[in-house]
């Protein structure tokens, strides 16, 4: 599929850094981030762009012209939301805001990614049009930000994202897989919750799946979760047994115990349905892609 230009804003994150990368794979790619560019390459255009700096966001959608927009970054850190409503607010919901009018200005496709945490946690394997209630600030204001995205009816996506697996594309990056493997890996022992579930989505079929729909003309809402409704507890079970680490190392903890921070929803499992209805992206079980991924880090 060609996707022409693609902006990619969070362009040095997790996924938006392997969105990045699978998009070199078809065309001419311009990153968006406030770090410098992490490679070099003749179909990479990147812009050094603070998303509050609405003067350089613009300058950067005039000079390039993107055919889509895939708006990654975020502020997505739930307790560090909690503590700094106003620049949450700022980098989540008035910097996606003027995205909106930018890419509905220069003719640019937006597809926003969004999260899981947009729902109260009281159901299982929520659906695109289920009501939203977020317990926290950071589902707040994504819930906020996907009304900017959908409420002219310009054509644009919302994908809500699950907890997202994997590797970073451009480092190792600090994903919960990468964080939980270190500790296995060092005889740490670590304590996770056993009754918040997530249906989680491995980053390069995340990445696929947002390239596709900005190539696309698909509108809305579309989840972008994996098929298995897993506890994190499960999962570093799971990550303990295929590394042939010590799974007594993985610790249960259930929403009763103390914890700090942010309220987070106990289920937010989401389903996939749509997106794999719609979509030509797979959408793989967990733990056989779990395997394979850890089999082709070694």
């Amino acid at each position: 599929m060609d996707h022409r230009r693609v902006m990619v804003t969070g362009a040095s994150g997790f996924v938006g850094g392997h969105v990045v990368r699978l998009a070199l794979l078809h065309g001419e790619v311009v990153g968006l981030a406030r770090s410098p560019a992490p490679l070099r390459h003749s179909d990479l255009a990147w812009a050094q762009v603070d998303l509050l700096d609405f003067t350089a966001l613009e300058r950067a959608l005039k000079e390039y012209q993107p055919s889509a927009v895939i708006h990654a970054a975020a502020l997505a850190d739930i307790d560090a939301c909690e503590r700094n409503h106003e620049l949450a607010y700022g980098i989540n919901v008035r910097a996606t805001g003027h995205l909106v009018r930018l890419c509905r200005q220069f003719g640019s496709r937006l597809v926003f990614t969004s999260t899981d945490t947009v729902f109260s946690g009281t159901g299982r394997f929520y659906q695109e049009t289920d009501m939203v209630g977020p317990v926290n600030y950071y589902g707040c204001t994504k819930v906020a930000a996907e009304r900017l995205v959908l409420e002219h009816e310009y054509g644009f996506v919302v994908a809500r994202l699950c907890l997202v697996a994997g590797f970073a594309a451009f480092s190792h990056g600090n994903s919960f897989i990468v964080r939980t493997l270190a500790r296995l890996r060092a005889g740490e022992p670590i304590t996770l919750p056993t009754d918040e579930f997530r249906t989680p989505v491995f980053v390069e079929v995340a990445a696929q799946a947002l390239l596709e729909l900005a190539g696309n003309h698909l509108t809305g809402i579309y989840h972008l979760a994996g098929n298995d409704r897993l506890s994190r507890y499960e999962i570093g079970r799971k990550l303990a047994l295929l590394t042939g680490t010590n799974p007594q190392l993985v610790q249960p903890r259930d929403s009763h115990s103390p914890a700090s921070g942010a309220a987070r929803p106990k289920d937010v499992s989401l389903d996939n349905r749509k997106a794999r209805t719609h979509l030509k992206t797979r959408f793989p079980d967990f733990e056989p892609t779990l395997a394979q991924l850890l089999a082709n880090e070694s």
